[in-house]
């Protein structure tokens, strides 16, 4: 009986043994079950995924930027749309790691920006980037003549000096709308592109369009209103040449501007030169200018000439005219017929009319030159 007891205590012994050895097995199985569980579950969770939706603006006006360059982590290149919207969608990212974005535009300076992204998110941003800035050094010329104005680009406005010269600072680059003014009256608005290679700004006005600009049309003749060609004309500011149909014409860009002195020049010294002030308006901007062609003697011809006839003695009424495009001139005979007159070099038509009606109207050509000394003409009577 007791021989019993003993084996059953030692069976006991043996059983709690077992019981206690495989518990302890099964926490280090647990413990080690954990351990690679959580190793797992750290290397999934070291990417991170997340999406950008962003607009880049210019940071002095707020306005879009369209078409900009997005440079993801030095290797990925996206673009601004025309809104200067731009989406990075479902981006895989190592965790704790930074997102770089170079953003970069022609006419802004490019700049990076960081970003420290969320697993699962999506971001929300604006970027503001800087305009490149130039300093602007120019001149402003009408007719090649220096101007005195005001000259606005990006609002800032400066007068030029006298010599037409200007220089502002600090200009943002790309297109640009340049004002020029005077008198508070703007009359040219022109966009120019500018650059930081843009170091000299020299305007021509007269290239320009003006703003509610007009012409003053001017023709030159002589006094039979023949149009007169290749005559110089002289303002304070300006130069002209008139064209073969006698005409010169200009700008008038000033409101204020009614009326110009200038002086006309005829380089064959054939005309006397004019000093003329002329006025104009909007709706009378035509003028025609006469200028007097300078007589000498040596241009003069003095003319005799005989008027006879077979049947009937003249008489001292008979009326000689001598008649060109330039000139008329006239004169009567002396007794027996003789006449005397001086005349320029030119084509000229002789009339001779009696006005007695004894004798009939007599007309022809005739070429007056330095040679023309005598002429003599038969008068028929009248039947």
């Amino acid at each position: 009986m007791n021989y019993f007891r003993v084996i059953s205590a030692i069976l006991l012994i043996i059983l709690l043994e077992t019981i206690l050895f495989g518990c302890n097995n099964s926490s280090e199985l647990n413990g080690e079950s954990l351990k690679t569980q959580n190793h797992i579950n750290k290397t999934v969770s070291s990417n991170i995924k997340f999406s950008i939706i962003s607009t880049i603006y210019d940071s002095e006006t707020f306005t879009k930027i369209s078409g900009a360059s997005i440079k993801i982590n030095d290797s990925i290149t996206i673009y601004a749309d025309s809104k200067g919207m731009f989406q990075i969608k479902d981006f895989n990212i190592q965790e704790n790691t930074q997102l770089k974005l170079e953003i970069s535009s022609p006419y802004y300076n490019t700049q990076t920006f960081f970003i420290n992204p969320e697993n699962n998110i999506e971001i929300h941003s604006e970027f503001l980037i800087s305009p490149e800035k130039t300093d602007l050094i120019g001149k402003i010329t009408l007719n090649l003549i220096a101007v005195e104005c005001q000259i606005n680009i990006d609002n800032q406005t400066v007068n030029t000096r006298k010599d037409g010269s200007f220089k502002l600072k600090d200009i943002n680059c790309g297109e640009k709308l340049i004002t020029i003014s005077r008198n508070n009256r703007i009359y040219v608005e022109k966009n120019f592109l500018i650059t930081k290679n843009t170091d000299f700004l020299e305007l021509e006005l007269s290239s320009l369009t003006y703003q509610n600009d007009f012409t003053v049309k001017n023709i030159v003749t002589d006094e039979q209103d023949n149009p007169l060609s290749q005559i110089i004309v002289y303002s304070e500011d300006s130069k002209w040449v008139t064209d073969k149909n006698g005409i010169f014409s200009f700008q008038v860009i000033d409101d204020n501007l009614k009326n110009k002195k200038i002086t006309l020049v005829d380089p064959t010294k054939k005309y006397l030169d004019k000093i003329e002030n002329i006025t104009f308006s909007v709706n009378n901007n035509i003028n025609i200018i006469k200028l007097k062609k300078i007589i000498s003697e040596k241009d003069n011809s003095k003319i005799s000439g005989m008027v006879f006839s077979n049947s009937k003695k003249i008489h001292n009424s008979l009326e000689i005219e001598f008649k060109n495009t330039n000139i008329v001139k006239k004169t009567n005979t002396h007794d027996d017929g003789w006449f005397d007159i001086d005349l320029e070099e030119g084509e000229y038509t002789l009339t001779i009319k009696d006005p007695l009606d004894i004798f009939k109207t007599h007309t022809q050509k005739l070429n007056v030159n330095e040679d023309s000394e005598y002429i003599s003409v038969k008068l028929y009577t009248k039947k």
